[in-house]
């Protein structure tokens, strides 16, 4: 490794993030300020502080290409006035007075006050947790300056090493490197304090490609997990076969054709084999996943496909679906481990789907307190999560945690069997998107393989189009007929994109096999979504 690189990590050292946090009881003081301001009103507060600490480095051909390190402050402050919803102001922008001021000008201009609304709407509450809690969550294992030099000179040589054995281009590397905490304190006295950190680390692995319009192919590669350096050691392993199979898959399909005898890539419905991580990601974005978030039922105009399926078979039997941000993955804790939600709220282990059936949504205080027990609220699931950002109303929303899938009993030789003349699809990094008001979800699909009669691999590519698995939540979950055992699972980490900011997620899935999944081909030299870190 260059001297160059070295030197710009010894310029590397964290800051003193103890001296940003804030003294909870004088905050507190400032929130019986502000509500003394409001006369005769009782409106729920919190607060929520947060510090993220944020390391990013690019690292290609033996050098940074860039090396950021920087940390940001939030608060962020809930003021709510039955029956309007609560409202959520970031305290860098406006004061808690403004912020509570504003909230009961809202309620009153929309509802016509919290005692006599003059609207027939409905009546937004929060569902409080019983008790109060004071807790400290902290994960000790952080990097510092010299087990941050070991990790990059051990992704370099790692990376130098499979370049070496394959024919391939350039690799890329994007580390990210994050400490959060967050303190979180309510007028009840509830006081939780976290402080998790979270390594990601994104691989581009390129081989050259004379069909294409750049040139060249790339494949991505993604790992991550909470802590520090002891848990990249516990899937260095992982990580070096991860980069390993994708510089020889990039390698394969650079040189695959989109046609072979018999068998040409078209739009259509195909018996398909979905490795572990793009299975997860397929259940994250229209396998229930974001379906299951129930902000969606207050929205108005907008509805969720299971609405009124509570208790309703809406797959096979053989599918559990599990959302658990607390669940531990042979000992490691991934990259979307928490305790406490944005709302102080302790998480819970929620079965979305079991047993084929529509078990639960995902909850903030707001959806557990506004939804009655038939539409499925009533209890709180400590899902709400927020990534801070410089707006002067930021929602806290429900989100998906680490997302389980529960394994069945086929390896992914039977798996195939099934599939034969179908397709295997995998990734190394898999994205996607849905429509949450449409149901529609749609994945870009980049290593296919046509599975042949004596079950053979065959890289099948097109040029000049882009391939996606497209597909409903009620037709993808009705077509899931099969699921591989424990020795298909993977890991996939990256971060999920919606009204509340970017989330870490993780999920863990086996291996499905699905009849007749819609595959979409699209004529454009790019895809219509480029591929992102996040789900």
């Amino acid at each position: 490794m260059s001297s160059a690189l070295l030197r710009k990590l010894e310029k590397f050292s964290l800051p003193d993030l103890e001296s940003l946090m804030p003294n909870a009881e004088d905050y507190l003081k400032k929130y019986e300020k502000a509500i003394n301001r409001v006369r005769g009103m009782s409106p729920f507060i919190s607060s929520l502080f947060f510090v993220s600490e944020n390391l990013l480095i690019s690292i290609e051909k033996d050098s940074i290409q860039s090396f950021s390190h920087t940390y940001k402050t939030n608060t962020l402050i809930t003021a709510h006035y039955p029956p309007a919803p609560p409202v959520f102001y970031n305290l860098n922008v406006i004061s808690p007075e403004e912020a509570i001021w504003k909230a009961d000008l809202e309620a009153f201009e929309k509802y016509g006050h919290h005692t006599h609304s003059k609207f027939e709407e409905r009546n937004f509450r929060l569902l409080l947790p019983e008790n109060v809690k004071n807790d400290k969550i902290k994960i000790n294992e952080v990097f510092d300056e010299n087990s941050l030099r070991e990790l990059v000179e051990t992704i370099y040589s790692v990376g130098k090493e499979v370049e070496g054995r394959n024919s391939v281009s350039g690799i890329k590397y994007n580390v990210t490197i994050t400490n959060n905490r967050s303190l979180y304190i309510d007028v009840l006295g509830n006081e939780i304090l976290q402080e998790i950190p979270y390594w990601y680390i994104l691989v581009t692995v390129e081989s050259k490609a004379e069909d294409l319009p750049e040139r060249k192919l790339g494949f991505d590669y993604s790992i991550g997990a909470a802590g520090g350096l002891g848990s990249f050691r516990k899937l260095e392993r992982m990580f070096i076969d991860g980069i390993s199979e994708t510089a020889e898959n990039v390698v394969k399909f650079a040189g695959a054709k989109s046609s072979i005898r018999g068998f040409s890539l078209k739009s259509g419905t195909y018996n398909v084999v979905l490795d572990a991580k793009v299975a997860g990601v397929s259940f994250h974005e229209f396998g229930a996943g974001h379906l299951a978030e129930a902000q969606g039922l207050l929205e108005e105009g907008e509805s969720l496909p299971f609405s009124g399926k509570l208790g309703e078979r809406i797959s096979s039997s053989k599918i559990t679906l599990i959302d658990d941000s607390r669940f531990q993955i042979d000992g490691i804790k991934p990259i979307s481990y928490y305790v406490y939600d944005a709302e102080g709220v302790e998480k819970r282990k929620v079965e979305v789907i079991k047993d084929g059936k529509f078990n639960s949504y995902l909850h903030s205080k707001l959806t557990a307190g506004t939804l009655s027990e038939e539409e499925g609220g009533g209890f709180l699931t400590g899902n709400a999560r927020v990534e801070p950002k410089n707006e002067e109303k930021i929602p806290i929303v429900p989100r998906m945690s680490t997302l389980y899938l529960k394994p069945g009993e086929y390896k992914l030789e039977e798996l195939l069997e099934m599939a034969k003349g179908g397709l295997f699809i995998r990734s190394g990094a898999p994205s996607g998107g849905v429509i949450t008001s449409l149901a529609v979800g749609l994945m870009p699909l980049d290593e296919i393989y046509f599975i042949s009669p004596s079950l053979e691999l065959i890289p099948i590519r097109v040029p000049k189009a882009q391939v996606y698995l497209r597909e409903t939540p009620e037709s993808f979950l009705q077509k899931v007929e099969e699921v591989g055992d424990s020795t298909t699972m993977k890991t996939s980490s990256g971060f999920c994109e919606a009204e509340s900011g970017f989330v870490p997620q993780a999920i863990y899935s086996p291996a499905i096999y699905v009849r007749g999944a819609n595959i979409l081909l699209v004529n454009a030299p790019k895809p219509l979504k480029p591929p992102l870190l996040e789900f």
